[in-house]
């Protein structure tokens, strides 16, 4: 198998829960994304590329939910296009994609993907009032999380994707099964220590880079202070056995299901 991620990336992702490759989706796949998701922004005037017409919260009339989109707040949610070919391909089966997630893992491991999850935003706050941040652990069955900045975030307060490093070491026995949502009883007992012991981290990256991340990893949107909003296409890689993974206690080996490298 052709390698696309170096040891130190893999080991990277094992001890961190999560990994960066740069400059791994082509601009005009990215752009196309985010033109079609601009699409959804509700207010009259033209789109300022400078800001000054991005900030939230939206306003009552604004808002909607339903049909795949939801804006709410600072938070603008687009999932209608999520099973469309171009997107799907462009992102998913990218063969690069393919090659360094069985690298994470495992040959032949990967579900060959069907749809994204969404690209959602976070608004600009102009130092108003603003949704808390929500740092959690996702519970659905997948394995392998990806996201991409359909925008660069490229310093601090931006809305990057937030994380706590090395959580899914300790998240993971929080769960009762390998992947899903049964929590154990003393879930939330865990995930408070977590937190208090961990620094979170924003990840900076421009527009095309990828990021890997471990589905025990804490995460949160990140608070945005900067004048544009943060803009991200979101992805699952699930297991191809992830119904029995679903009934396989966490206390097994973390890494037994994963490639060679990890385990």
């Amino acid at each position: 198998m052709s390698s696309i991620l170096t040891q130190d990336d893999i080991k990277q992702f094992a001890n961190n829960g999560f990994l960066v490759k740069r400059n791994f989706f082509s601009k005009d796949l990215v752009d196309k994304a985010l033109n079609c998701f601009l699409e959804s922004w509700p207010r009259s005037k033209s789109f300022d590329k400078n800001g000054r017409n991005w900030y939230g919260p939206f306003n009552p009339k604004e808002e909607c939910s339903g049909n795949g989109l939801i804006r709410s707040g600072y938070r603008w949610l687009d999932r209608r296009k999520s099973k469309e070919d171009w997107i799907v391909k462009g992102f998913l089966l990218n063969p690069n994609l393919k090659l360094s997630a069985e690298q994470l893992m495992g040959v032949n491991n990967l579900l060959t993907p069907t749809v994204i999850r969404g690209i959602y935003a976070t608004l600009p706050s102009q130092g108003q009032s603003e949704f808390p941040l929500h740092p959690h652990v996702d519970s659905h069955p997948f394995s392998l999380g990806v996201v991409t900045y359909l925008m660069d975030i490229s310093s601090p307060g931006a809305g990057a994707f937030t994380v706590w490093p090395e959580s899914h070491l300790k998240m993971n026995y929080s769960f009762i099964n390998k992947v899903g949502e049964q929590k154990t009883f003393d879930h939330n007992i865990i995930l408070r220590e977590t937190l208090d012991q961990i620094n979170p981290l924003e990840i900076l990256a421009q527009k095309g880079d990828l990021i890997f991340w471990h589905h025990r990893l804490i995460h949160a949107a990140g608070i945005n202070h900067s004048i544009t909003p943060r803009v991200a296409l979101f992805a699952d890689l699930f297991h191809s056995q992830f119904k029995l993974l679903m009934i396989e206690s966490s206390c097994v080996n973390l890494w037994k299901d994963w490639s060679p490298q990890l385990r």
